[in-house]
């Protein structure tokens, strides 16, 4: 039998329809963090690596985070939250946290709620529970777990880190943007955001590629054309694609179509929140004049059948269906899985000459070519110890272990011998893993990696000769450039945020599908204005407020940097 460590989970199911990424929502109480009292830590000092303090009678070495791994003398549970998702979420009985068990004889439950996918109706329904309900450890969005912060859900964890986790220590010095992330607006650390930097491998960068354009290089052979390097080209592929019968020129999986924006010239990843160089305030690029252009275009766009119909309601499976079909044209979309689609079984057996390449974005309207969508040096989720845990030592040496050199294996490239191999210091895949179904990203998943825990290791050893070339193409183009950093705000700012997000995201996204579908003309000036002052009415400029003050606290934090 395992000791538990949480004697009491309560999950209470209340569905929120709130949506995780759209609505960005924060609940608050009046705690603030400064008020949720310190953990009682041991009283004896984590031994370091050149002593031995072994138990004679049992042989159990203590967990020292370099040498000995072993968190507890005897297999011990503890619980998390970690919401299942689309894909599924890690579990105690997952390969992966069966290997954790042994090595650190830490045995996980994951408490989430498994019917409820979504992110933040899952973490609401746990908090619905009360605070006496939290798991050790709770696991998240940044946003959401400082809504969970402002309530007290979390024990601050600097002196932990410095008296239990070397390798997060470490960590932190290496990575300035996590640590800082990872601080709260009152300068304490509630929770520890990861990263996926490169740490082996031909890379020292922590902003490496992540999504890309990819195009159907087939048709332009048929057509003639060349791959578009201007947004005029882009635009003239676009019509010619169009008198290919069925053809459909541009889709999305994410029934979004914010992956077009930067051609526009429209500042900030996802057309959010993003800093003006010349001011250094901050701005939001679904409010500038780029953004009415990229509207009218696409507005034009879609009438004229460029844009994919049924882009609002296609969904997830649009790659799939639309080149299984032979009918779709040019996507933006994440390339590891987007690039292997040449060798999709079902894409191929219908259309055995489909040649779908990624190509660099064309210069955008503004003449410049930029890519804003990568990975950045924080990974914008975060875990923390909750409140209600009875052992926030054994806990956070835990956490640790997901820094040291094993644990960032095991997160990065699952269990050796089974998924990976080490070949002259460097882990290569199995064949089980290169072989499965649904790819790499899907089969760590089945292993238990559900999400970035720690350091996320980036090796291009991982990669096949599909995805290396895509990644090079990109990093070697210099063309990446820094996105929106991870803020944190106080509980009054999160308290704004939760009050006013929902509304100004569901206006945008209302407004931008009226506009593109015909029903509103963005063209005439009374109905920009009125959009504008629809925003404010419903909370933009205090969302503006808060942004632009937790920004300038980072911009300290930074040096001026």
């Amino acid at each position: 039998m395992y000791k538990k460590i949480t004697t009491v989970v309560i999950l209470v199911t209340l569905a929120v329809a709130l949506i995780m990424l759209a609505a960005c929502s924060r609940d608050n109480d009046d705690v603030t963090p400064a008020e949720t009292p310190a953990p009682e830590v041991e009283a004896e000092a984590t031994p370091t690596p050149e002593v031995d303090p072994t138990d004679e009678e049992s042989g159990f070495v203590p967990y020292d985070g370099i040498n000995n791994f072993l968190v507890a003398e005897y297999p011990t549970d503890f619980t998390m939250f970690q919401a299942f998702g689309g894909l599924g979420a890690p579990e105690g009985h997952l390969p992966i946290w069966q290997e954790i068990a042994r090595m650190t004889n830490m045995h996980m439950e994951n408490v989430a709620n498994p019917n409820i996918a979504d992110g933040q109706e899952a973490l609401n329904a746990l908090l619905a529970g009360g605070m006496d309900a939290l798991p050790d450890i709770i696991f998240g969005q940044v946003h959401m777990l400082q809504s969970v912060a402002a309530q007290g859900g979390f024990i601050p964890l600097d002196d932990l880190i410095a008296q239990y986790a070397p390798n997060i220590q470490a960590y932190f010095a290496h990575n300035a943007d996590a640590r800082i992330a990872s601080t709260g607006a009152d300068g304490i650390t509630n929770f520890i955001v990861g990263s996926l930097i490169a740490t082996r491998g031909e890379l020292t960068t922590s902003m490496l590629p992540s999504m890309m354009w990819f195009i159907r290089q087939d048709w332009l052979d048929e057509l003639d054309m060349q791959i578009p390097t201007t947004f005029e080209e882009f635009e003239a592929v676009l019509y010619a694609f169009n008198e290919i019968p069925g053809a459909i020129p541009y889709f999305n999986r994410d029934m979004h179509v914010v992956g077009l924006y930067p051609l526009f010239g429209v500042p900030g990843s996802w057309a959010q929140w993003c800093v003006d160089p010349a001011t250094n305030q901050v701005i939001h690029g679904r409010v500038t004049e780029e953004y009415r252009n990229a509207l009218t275009t696409m507005s034009r766009w879609w009438a004229d059948g460029i844009i994919d119909p049924e882009i609002f309601t296609r969904g997830s499976q649009a790659r799939q269906e639309l080149w299984g079909l032979g009918t779709g044209g040019i996507t933006f979309d994440w390339y590891r899985s987007t690039v292997n689609m040449n060798n999709n079984e079902d894409i191929r057996e219908n259309n055995p000459d489909i040649n779908i390449v990624p190509f660099l974005p064309p210069a955008s309207t503004d003449g410049v070519v930029r890519n804003i969508y990568h990975t950045a040096p924080t990974s914008g989720w975060a875990w923390g110890i909750s409140a209600n845990a009875a052992d926030p030592v054994a806990i956070i040496k835990l956490m640790d272990f997901m820094f040291s050199e094993p644990g960032t294996l095991l997160m990065s490239r699952g269990i050796e011998g089974r998924s990976f191999n080490m070949v002259d210091g460097r882990p290569v895949w199995t064949d089980e893993a290169l072989n499965h179904e649904g790819g790499i990203p899907l089969y760590m998943g089945s292993l238990g990696v559900g999400g970035i825990h720690g350091m996320m290791e980036f090796d291009l050893s991982a990669h096949n000769p599909l995805e290396y070339a895509a990644h090079r193409l990109y990093v070697d183009s210099g063309i990446l450039v820094p996105g929106f950093p991870t803020l944190s705000f106080t509980e009054a700012e999160n308290d704004i945020i939760g009050r006013y997000a929902g509304p100004v995201q569901t206006m945008w996204e209302q407004f931008e599908q009226q506009v593109i579908l015909g029903q509103r003309d963005i063209t005439d000036d009374a109905v920009w204005n009125a959009y504008l002052a629809e925003l404010d009415a419903v909370g933009f400029q205090q969302l503006l407020e808060v942004h632009n003050e937790a920004y300038q606290r980072w911009f300290a934090l930074h040096g001026g940097r």
